[in-house]
């Protein structure tokens, strides 16, 4: 079983209107174009970066111009097999391909990429529709992170299979293109990221082994779940499938957090919030991105005797399928949207900025677990007129399955009795 709690704060203050303090702006895609977006990234030179899952790469020129319709973009590269992780290295762009992870060169500075050079191609792939292969963080060593799907096969279609060399696997590469099976145990890993503490972190999509939606701090040896990948460890034999419907005898590793069903069912990557209050009063927090629902989410973590939970808060709703979230060097949130074949919230493709308005909103800021409670900090102190009683605090836990089947209900349903509050001296 794995246990969730649900907490609700209710400050008897008008609701926060997102528009009153963060602006939504969509830039005009191509005449024509499709831009289902699966990587975003930032030149040194200020031009945006972006690839797509209909396999071309875009050069933006004034993507942060005040008028997003001033944006110039232009086809840098075509041809790709997807392109659903990007970064920016230098003057080069890696690009994670269905089947490899690529280097790409604008040699005159035309945003034209003239050479597109192999790094690896150090893993499996059977051809069938769902072997996806996302990334693409990097850390100060240099090494990226890549996480490839499993695959889905009839009759039983929700039933992840691994029949290619580490299919289910978060994977790390070194700059001399060396890939290392860090974990093991993941079913649809849309987004990666490596938060201000230098954690990487995995979201995940729900369905089999996979109740809801996580967000997962991996470390080498891990594992996350889902069984089919286990082929590929030390433990397993490569010959042998392993069963979709038995759970291994093998301990798993919890995520730092499971996202509610109803706020996410298809999660993307996640981003920290690096601009120094630019973007409002979050700084150094996760914002993540999920396409079904059409928001943006974000989440704090901590660490507790060793071990990294943490909360998540709605941040952005009905904005569209927004699988992929970066930060641009202003400060300003580039969103990008896909959601071909997945299901997702309208405009299904394209690209939007969100930009704060100066103006900061009362919210819960970040969630504490104590000995004896929760410890709740608030962007701005609460009125002195309202005061927070135990009946203003509604908490309600539940529990998963960790099963075979897609996803699961929420189980053991019951309401947690909040017995005290207490607001400190600066309120």
């Amino acid at each position: 079983m794995i246990a969730l709690l649900l907490t609700t704060l209710t400050l008897n203050a008008a609701p926060v209107i997102e528009s009153d303090y963060w602006t939504v702006e969509h830039f005009t895609s191509p005449e024509g174009e499709i831009l289902e977006v699966g990587g975003m990234d930032f030149l040194p030179d200020g031009r945006m970066v972006v690839t797509t899952r209909r396999g071309q790469l875009w050069v933006i020129e004034n993507a942060l111009a005040d008028d997003v319709n001033d944006a110039v973009f232009h086809l840098g590269a075509e041809g790709l097999h997807e392109g659903l992780g990007l970064k920016v290295v230098g003057d080069d762009i890696l690009v994670v391909q269905r089947g490899e992870l690529s280097r790409l060169r604008d040699l005159d500075g035309d945003s034209t990429f003239e050479t597109i050079d192999t790094i690896t191609q150090d893993w499996g792939m059977t051809g069938n529709y769902h072997e996806f292969a996302f990334g693409l963080p990097q850390d100060e060593a240099g090494n990226v992170y890549v996480t490839l799907n499993v695959g889905f096969w009839n009759p039983e279609w929700w039933h992840g299979k691994s029949r290619a060399p580490l299919r289910g696997c978060v994977l790390r590469i070194a700059p001399d293109g060396t890939v290392t099976r860090m974990a093991s145990g993941v079913r649809s890993p849309c987004g990666l990221g490596i938060d201000m503490e230098g954690r990487l972190l995995v979201t995940d999509n729900q369905g089999d082994w996979m109740a809801a939606c996580p967000i997962m701090h991996v470390r080498d040896g891990d594992f996350f779940g889902h069984p089919a990948s286990l082929r590929w460890t030390d433990d397993h034999d490569t010959e042998t499938e392993l069963s979709s419907s038995e759970p291994p005898d093998v301990e798993r590793t919890p995520p730092a957090i499971w996202i509610p069903y109803s706020w996410s069912r298809s999660t993307g990557n996640l981003e920290p919030d690096r601009s120094q209050g630019a973007f409002g009063p979050f700084a150094g927090q996760l914002f993540v991105s999920e396409l079904t629902n059409g928001m943006v989410l974000r989440a704090q973590l901590e660490e507790v005797d060793g071990v990294t939970q943490g909360a998540c808060f709605k941040f952005m709703q009905r904005i569209g399928s927004a699988c992929r979230v970066a930060f641009a060097p202003d400060g300003t949130m580039i969103v990008g949207f896909t959601n071909r074949g997945w299901g997702g919230f309208p405009p299904g493709h394209g690209l939007a900025r969100i930009r704060y308005n100066d103006i900061e909103p009362m919210e819960m800021k970040e969630i504490h677990i104590q000995p004896d409670g929760f410890e709740i900090e608030f962007t701005k102190p609460v009125a002195d007129d309202v005061q927070i009683g135990p009946d203003d605090v509604q908490m309600t836990a539940y529990d998963y399955n960790w099963w075979w089947e897609y996803g699961s209900p929420e189980q053991n349903v019951r309401s947690v009795p909040v017995t005290k509050t207490a607001l400190s001296p600066d309120r």
